[in-house]
C-alpha cells in the first residue's frame, strides 16, 4: 500500500510529522542510485543540490548518487497546448535510457505543472494526467524494481502574471487565473493512490500553506518569480519535505560535558582538560552543519523550523565554575555565553559565527559545481530533441567530476575541533592590547539567549 505522506512545513503540524518517524532509519542509507525524474522544475536541479549536500554533510561515507533526469517542458500525460511548438515531450518516450538503463533503486517523480496545460480544470485533462501517471508508475515498478517517491506539483501563483483573462484561450504564456485548482485536483488524486513500493509527498499543500502564511504580512512575497518555477526558497522547502519523508536525522552532533568531573556524556568528545583558571578545553569530532543556500529566505527557514528539525548541533557544559565564558574553536573566538546558557545547551545551528558554517556553505558550492558538470555532460551526450538547442559549449570533463568528488569527500569528512571555554576576565592569547572589560563588552552585546529546541 502506498503510504500517504502530507508534509506541512508549518508550526505544530511539521513537528508532529517529524515525531512520527523520529526513530526510523534514514531511507536512503543503503540506496546506491537515486533518479530525479520530472520537468523543468526538476531539471533546474536546485532541490537536487540541496538534497545531495545535506546527505553528504551528515553521511560523508554514503556511497549513493542522486542523478538528475529532468527534461524541461515535459509531461507525464503526453498532452501539449497547440501553441507549444514543438509539442511538449512525453516522459514515456525516454524511460529506458533515463531510468531502466541506469538500474536505480529509488526514483523521485515530479510532474503535473505542465500536465494541466495551464487550463481550468476539466475531466478530460484530469483523466489524461491520471492515465499517464499510472502508466509511468507501472513502467518504472516493472523493469526497474525501484522504490518510488511521487512529489505533487508545487502551487501555481497567479499573482505573478498580469492581465490574466477569465475567458481564454490559455497556454503556458497566459495561464488560466484558477490554474492552481487544476494542480490541486492532481495532487488530491495522487494522494489517493495505492501503488506498491510508492509513497507520495504533498509539496503542493506544503508550499501553498507556507505562501499563504508569508503573504499575510508580506503581500509581495513569492516562491516563484514567474508563478511556475520555484525560487531558491521554494526548492529548499521541497528538499526539506523530502528529507523529512526520508527520516533524515534531526541531530548533526552533540557535545555534552560535566565540567566538574571532566567527563563527556557523548563519545565524540575527547581530551577534556580543566585549567586552574577555570578554563575548559576538549576535542569535538562533528559532521558539518546542514548546508543551507544563502539565497533561501531566512524567515521561511524559521517558519519551517529547518535547523531545529534537520540540523540540531548542541554544546552543553554543566557545572561550570564561573558565570561568563568566551568560546573559541581552533583558536578562533566565537561568542560569549553565560554558565547558565552553557548548562542548558547552546543551539549552535543558529550561530552564524560557528566556524563549521563556512565549511558547510563551501560544501554546498562544490556539490552545485559537481552536479552542474554532471548535468552538462548528460545534456551534451543526450539525443533527446528537447536538448537540441541546449547543448553546453563547455560541458566539463570526467576528470573535473572526479576532482570535485574528492574535494567534497575530504571537506565532509569530520575533523576534530579544539574547543576552549575561557572565563571572562582571563586574558586571551593574542589580545595584548585588549583589556578583559572590552572582551566582555565585545562578546556579550550580542550573546545568544537560550532557545527552546523542539524534540524530534
Amino acid at each position: 500500500m502506498m503510504q500517504r505522506v502530507l508534509v506541512v512545513l508549518l508550526g505544530a503540524l511539521l513537528l508532529q510529522s517529524s515525531i512520527v518517524h523520529a526513530q526510523a532509519p534514514f531511507a536512503l542509507a543503503n540506496k546506491r542510485r537515486v533518479i530525479l525524474l520530472g520537468d523543468s522544475i526538476t531539471y533546474a536541479d536546485r532541490f537536487g543540490v540541496y538534497l545531495e549536500a545535506a546527505i553528504i554533510s551528515r553521511f560523508p561515507q554514503w556511497q549513493g548518487e542522486i542523478i538528475n533526469r529532468g527534461v524541461p517542458s515535459e509531461t507525464a500525460s503526453g498532452g501539449s497546448e497547440p501553441t507549444h511548438i514543438p509539442a511538449r515531450p512525453h516522459v514515456l518516450t525516454r524511460l529506458h535510457t533515463s531510468v531502466s538503463a541506469l538500474n536505480p533503486d529509488y526514483v523521485v517523480i515530479c510532474y503535473g505543472m505542465n500536465d494541466g496545460l495551464y487550463q481550468p480544470h476539466s475531466q478530460a485533462i484530469q483523466t489524461q494526467f491520471q492515465d499517464g501517471m499510472l502508466l509511468l508508475l507501472n513502467e518504472i515498478i516493472g523493469p526497474a524494481r525501484s522504490d518510488i517517491l511521487v512529489v505533487t506539483p508545487p502551487p501555481f501563483d497567479a499573482r505573478r502574471f498580469r492581465n490574466l483573462s477569465a475567458t481564454g484561450p490559455y497556454d503556458y504564456t497566459r495561464p488560466a487565473p484558477n490554474y492552481d485548482q487544476t494542480l490541486q485536483r492532481f495532487s488530491n488524486w495522487l494522494l489517493s493512490l495505492s501503488v506498491p513500493r510508492t509513497r507520495v509527498v504533498d509539496i503542493h499543500t506544503a508550499l501553498a500553506q507556507h505562501l499563504a502564511l508569508r503573504t499575510t504580512t508580506e503581500p509581495g512575497f513569492h516562491l516563484a518569480a514567474d508563478g511556475i518555477h520555484p525560487n531558491a526558497t521554494g526548492h529548499w522547502l521541497i528538499a526539506q519535505a523530502l528529507l523529512m519523508v526520508w527520516n533524515f536525522p534531526a541531530v548533526v552532533s552533540e557535545a555534552r560535558i560535566d565540567a566538574r568531573t571532566r567527563q563527556p556524556a557523548t563519545r565524540n568528545v575527547t581530551n577534556v582538560r580543566a585549567a586552574p583558571d577555570g578554563s575548559l578545553t576538549f576535542d569535538w569530532l562533528s559532521p558539518l552543519p546542514l548546508p543551507v543556500d544563502p539565497e533561501v529566505d531566512g524567515t521561511s527557514l524559521e517558519l519551517a523550523q529547518t535547523r531545529n528539525l534537520l540540523g540540531r548541533q548542541t554544546l552543553q557544559v554543566g557545572n561550570l565554575r564561573t558565570n561568563e565564558y568566551i568560546l573559541t574553536v581552533d583558536g578562533q573566538r566565537i561568542l560569549g555565553f553565560s554558565g547558565a546558557q552553557l548548562g542548558k545547551g547552546i543551539p549552535l545551528q543558529h550561530i552564524e559565527q560557528w566556524p563549521q558554517q563556512e565549511k558547510s556553505r563551501e560544501l554546498l558550492n562544490l556539490v552545485s559545481q559537481r552536479r552542474r558538470i554532471a548535468q552538462d555532460l548528460w545534456v551534451a551526450s543526450e539525443t533527446h530533441p528537447r536538448f537540441s538547442d541546449m547543448k553546453p559549449a563547455n560541458p566539463g570533463t570526467q576528470a573535473q567530476l572526479a576532482a570535485l568528488n574528492q574535494r567534497i569527500r575530504a571537506l565532509a569528512t569530520p575533523k576534530p575541533m579544539r574547543i576552549e571555554l575561557r572565563p571572562i576576565g582571563q586574558r586571551i592569547p593574542g589580545d595584548t592590547n585588549l583589556p578583559p572589560s572590552a572582551v566582555t563588552n565585545q562578546f556579550f552585546t550580542n550573546r545568544v539567549a537560550p532557545l527552546v529546541v523542539p524534540t524530534r
